[in-house]
């Protein structure tokens, strides 16, 4: 069963869905519109989500300790598991992270998986 959270950030509406125990993704929704008739999941990481990310657009937070389950090729979820080791304000390239995975020819490939991240903010990209 999928669950969703809408959260009223500085940057606009973020829409969370996942399941009763993880998130699976995070989006930015583009019209205040979408959110009529929305009703917001009971769940478990709601209140640790909406905490964190209020903590984030405070300045006191840098990283997320939500749980997390992005939906993904294992190639993705590779990637995606490699961003999230990035400090805050940390940058790096695809061609980087593809030597990281031992063939600089895949960063290509790597900017693909990181255009599909699934849990924008949550997960750093771009």
């Amino acid at each position: 069963m999928s669950f969703q959270h809408i959260i009223d950030t500085p940057l606009g509406w973020m829409q969370l869905r996942g399941t009763k125990d993880h998130i699976q993704s995070a989006f930015w929704l583009e019209e205040e519109d979408t959110i009529i008739g929305m009703a917001n999941a009971d769940v478990e990481w709601r209140h640790d989500a909406e905490a964190q990310l209020s903590e984030y657009f405070e300045g006191k937070r840098q990283q997320f300790s939500l749980p997390l389950m992005a939906l993904g090729s294992d190639f993705q979820i590779q990637i995606w598991e490699m961003l999230k080791l990035l400090h805050h304000g940390e940058t790096t390239s695809y061609a980087s992270i593809a030597e990281q995975l031992g063939d600089r020819n895949k960063s290509r490939a790597v900017g693909t998986a990181i255009g599909a991240n699934p849990l924008l903010l949550i997960i750093p990209c771009h």
